[in-house]
């Protein structure tokens, strides 16, 4: 059994009555802290308990407790935070307030760690993520993303999502965390639109990077790199800002698939067309979460063993020959001897 809370399992304790944040707050005494389990620019996150139970629980480090930056990243964290329900969101648990030390917020221990911590252990391993995990985590996030990108009256943009910001349960249920630069926009208006560099490089739009107004398929081309790394392992990128540039101009760059292409299967084709979809450089022709969602049950019926069609379309990014005689099981990536027209695992090294 996983050790993660969620709201459902206290009374009393946790907010969602549908008021401020005052609403989440909890007494400091029933929270006991335990070891530094993950940070960063401004926070800390250690294992705690609440009330018996394990939690994590973040606040932010004793050096930055006066930045406004940082007090302003983790209030607005904590205010979105607060009003996302969801099965594969990291349950939020509440906020206490002691004299004299920085505010903490509790949420449910993800015990399996990040996604990133799990793509970078196959990496080593020589090893990719088999179909059905890399499937089962990209539903999970799809399905994440459609509910903060539906709900109303402000939808919620995520603008940071990566690897590392996808915790796993024990059981290996993915869930989105830190909400640090999300931003709740408006549905009955255009005034939600931004400018601005927002997110890490390799993930990061086209539209963010150059600094144009950009809305909610942000998050999309997000997920799509997420999503490619799921199933071919993770980007090397020696420069991510010459990346980034490159996928954002003429050029539109964007990773070659290799174990994917190689597998033969429909589902397999049809996920990466809708990879291909959510990458695309224009923001209009990418699909929404709601659509990416209803796509990816339609690929969850399918067997594994139909076949592709033979004539797959084409949707930008630089191709790459697949290993030879893949599986859609995963598995060790190809030898050196082996044809490789690109890195193992995904890598790409600029």
């Amino acid at each position: 059994m996983d050790a993660s809370v969620t709201s459902e399992r206290f009374g009393g304790g946790v907010g969602g009555r549908g008021g401020g944040i005052e609403d989440w707050e909890l007494l400091t005494t029933d929270v006991t802290v335990n070891e530094l389990i993950g940070e960063g620019a401004f926070g800390e996150i250690r294992s705690g308990h609440w009330r018996g139970c394990p939690v994590a629980i973040k606040t932010l480090k004793t050096a930055v407790v006066t930045d406004q930056i940082a007090i302003k990243e983790f209030n607005r964290e904590m205010a979105i935070w607060s009003k996302l329900v969801h099965p594969f969101i990291v349950q939020f648990l509440g906020v206490g307030y002691k004299a004299g030390q920085p505010p903490i917020m509790c949420c449910e221990l993800m015990s399996g760690g990040s996604l990133q911590r799990r793509l970078h252990d196959l990496k080593l391993e020589g090893k990719n993520m088999n179909f059905d995990e890399g499937f089962r985590i990209a539903q999970n996030i799809a399905s994440a993303l459609t509910y903060m990108h539906s709900r109303r009256p402000f939808a919620v943009l995520h603008r940071d999502l990566k690897p590392a910001n996808v915790l796993l349960t024990a059981e290996g249920v993915a869930k989105l965390a830190d909400f640090g630069l999300s931003k709740m926009l408006s549905l009955y208006d255009h005034q939600f639109l931004m400018t601005g560099e927002t997110g890490a490089y390799k993930y990061m739009a086209p539209e963010v990077f150059r600094h144009d107004f950009y809305g909610l398929k942000c998050d999309l081309y997000s997920f799509a790199i997420v999503a490619f790394e799921l199933f071919e392992g993770l980007l090397t990128l020696r420069d991510p800002v010459s990346w980034a540039h490159r996928a954002t101009g003429e050029e539109a760059l964007r990773p070659g698939w290799a174990f994917m292409a190689a597998y033969g299967t429909r589902r397999c084709q049809m996920m990466t067309q809708l990879v291909e979809q959510c990458w695309h450089p224009d923001p209009n022709e990418r699909p929404t979460c709601a659509v990416v969602s209803k796509i990816m049950r339609n690929i969850g019926r399918l067997s594994k063993y139909d076949k592709a069609e033979k004539s797959p379309g084409k949707a930008g990014g630089k191709r790459a020959g697949g290993p030879k005689g893949a599986k859609e099981s995963g598995g060790a990536a190809p030898s050196k001897a082996e044809e490789e027209p690109a890195p193992s695992c995904g890598c790409v090294v600029m």
